[in-house]
């Protein structure tokens, strides 16, 4: 090519080519090449995309006319968005997940095989319908993939520094009407067929393929015009050729380098994303294990010797082994079971789901250790209630728990428990006059008795009476071993006052009289227990606050003869000394005489 120039240098290298240029150019003939360069390109890339737009515009046809059919009954669109759970459906009961005979949906009992016939069958009906999609789906990709095609093409265009030139604006709106025209039908076809809106006719977003066509030409002509200019100049021609070679190996190199890099990227995260789903699952089922481990400890903890045991949580995974989902599985009578509320209980299935939350408290709570909890022991009977407050108190002790109830036995069970260990008892108050408002809590009945003195209020206050009684004589009855008659246990748990009166008068007047003269039994059976039964019952008596003080103080000095002022601890048999035949506090400074 440069032998006619006789500038007696051989090309060999791509150096070599960038030397004779430098050696042969001249100022006017690289503006001029780079001008020929500029509108062949544009001829080139338009001339491209005139020979798509038949294509896109016939398979622009064909796709609105498949949508339209299948969009013309919106019935079919609700089907097909069914299809995938009736699938997983049939997936969870083909892979054995659901062993037993119900629906895993609604939970009713229902013959297995006969379940999983019928989603068959309707599984069946609606794939066919798929089909219409899956192939107006795969229509719909391929023109996009046709049009992103011929966008990139137009960007790259439009990203050559010669548009910026000021005799240039009206070629840079042609080329710009042209993106226009292949990204409105790209925004056309991505709606879908599950889009809100219809997508626009072909008679509306048709791409001109004549105004392509022309303005493809006239860039032909330009460049040829431009090249004709210099065709007397031998050595233009000769520059020109070697421009383009050069500029175009140079071009080619770039996308090898690229495409080696993409390559290895693509290497690189194939192997990143096999290792994640490997390093995800370990992750997953560890997690998993733990999880399953507290869940199964605090339901235990509440329900202990029960049916239920070897609580956990399992994944699901459909039929090529990637994970759907999960799910939680336990054994009942020594089967594996799912379904939660298909065996347990109300209450049961409440306190299985507090130790989900409760094991999540632990999981995902180590940051702020923070927790409220608003009343959720109101279908619970009073065991798992015990049993909840020393889960509590005993697992959660480093986290900061905010208990709510409105039930006043549960308020009394968990103020027992945690009294001394640094909670703090409030009660949340509202009135008409001052609204909302929280005041320092009562530990136990014995300070719910006391705050309604200290307010001068009779408000329940013998009924708080008479069951403090019945609960303080029955400790007292129990430590000093006083028989009473023999009961069954609902009828054992409600000994009424008088009876345990009774029991522990007999008890200690056998044993000696200092204890006996002390508690003075006696005087409780008049007055002070007619007015604490009569108050706790709806009649006409009419009782005042003074009545109440005096009952109360009675059986508080009758109650006191049983307590230690130092260690708070009630006499008990199993303190008993045998040297000195007394019966005892645990500390010891409380004593008195008992007979053997």
């Amino acid at each position: 090519m440069i032998k006619p120039l006789n500038i007696g240098k051989e090309i060999k290298t791509l150096k070599d080519i960038q030397e004779v240029l430098i050696k042969i150019q001249t100022k006017e003939d690289t503006a001029l090449v780079e001008q020929i360069s500029f509108h062949t390109n544009i001829w080139e890339s338009l001339n491209e995309i005139v020979g798509n737009i038949d294509n896109l515009n016939t398979g622009y046809k064909s796709y609105y006319a498949g949508y339209k059919k299948l969009r013309k009954d919106p019935e079919k669109i609700r089907k097909l968005q069914l299809l995938a759970l009736l699938k997983e459906g049939q997936s969870v009961l083909s892979n054995g997940v659901i062993k037993d005979d119900y629906c895993p949906l609604c939970q009713q009992e229902k013959n297995k095989i006969k379940l999983i016939s019928e989603l068959n069958a309707r599984i069946k009906k609606l794939e066919e319908l798929e089909q219409e999609k899956d192939i107006l789906d795969e229509q719909g990709r391929e023109l996009e993939g046709i049009l992103q095609v011929n966008i990139n093409t137009v960007d790259g265009l439009l990203k050559d520094k010669c548009f910026k030139k000021k005799e240039n604006p009206q070629l840079v709106k042609k080329i710009q009407k042209i993106k226009f025209s292949l990204e409105t039908l790209s925004n056309e076809l991505k709606k879908g067929i599950k889009g809100k809106d219809p997508i626009q006719e072909p008679g509306k977003i048709h791409i001109d393929k004549k105004d392509i066509s022309t303005l493809a030409k006239q860039e032909k002509d330009i460049a040829a015009g431009l090249t004709e200019s210099k065709k007397s100049n031998i050595q233009f021609p000769i520059y020109n050729k070697l421009f383009q070679s050069d500029k175009a190996y140079n071009e080619y190199q770039k996308i090898e380098r690229k495409l080696g890099i993409l390559t290895k990227q693509q290497a690189t995260f194939q192997a990143l994303f096999a290792d994640f789903i490997k390093r995800q699952e370990t992750a997953l089922n560890a997690f998993l294990t733990m999880f399953s481990t507290n869940i199964n400890d605090y339901y235990t903890t509440m329900n202990p010797n029960e049916i239920v045991d070897d609580i956990k949580l399992v994944p699901i995974k459909d039929a090529k082994e990637e994970l759907v989902g999960i799910t939680i599985e336990y054994r009942f009578l020594d089967k594996t079971k799912i379904a939660a509320n298909a065996y347990l209980s109300e209450s049961h299935i409440n306190c299985l789901g507090l130790s989900f939350f409760l094991a999540s408290v632990k999981a995902f709570n180590k940051e702020n250790r923070f927790v409220v909890i608003d009343d959720v022991i109101s279908s619970y009977d009073r065991s798992h209630r015990a049993r909840f407050t020393k889960l509590l108190t005993d697992t959660f002790s480093e986290t900061q728990i905010l208990l709510l109830t409105h039930e006043q036995e549960f308020f009394d069970l968990v103020s027992s428990e945690v009294k001394g260990k640094g909670w703090l008892i409030r009660n949340i108050v509202w009135s008409e006059e001052e609204g909302t408002g929280v005041e320092d809590g009562i530990l136990g009945i014995k300070g719910r008795i006391l705050k309604k003195f200290e307010v001068k209020t009779i408000d329940g206050l013998g009924n708080d009476i008479r069951i403090y009684t019945e609960k303080v004589m029955k400790e007292i009855a129990s430590n000093i071993e006083a028989q009473v008659a023999f009961k069954y246990n609902e009828i054992n748990e409600k000994r009424m006052a008088p009876e345990l009166f009774d029991a522990v008068h007999s008890r200690i007047s056998k044993k000696g009289d200092g204890l006996k003269q002390k508690a003075n039994i006696p005087r409780l059976k008049g007055i002070p227990m007619l007015i604490g039964n009569i108050t706790s019952h709806d009649n006409d008596f009419n009782v005042n606050i003074e009545d109440l003080k005096v009952t109360w103080e009675c059986i508080s000095e009758t109650i006191q003869a049983f307590y230690c002022d130092d260690c708070n601890s009630c006499i008990s048999v199993k303190w008993f000394d045998n040297v000195k035949n007394k019966i005892r506090c645990s500390c010891g400074n409380l004593s008195y005489d008992w007979k053997s």
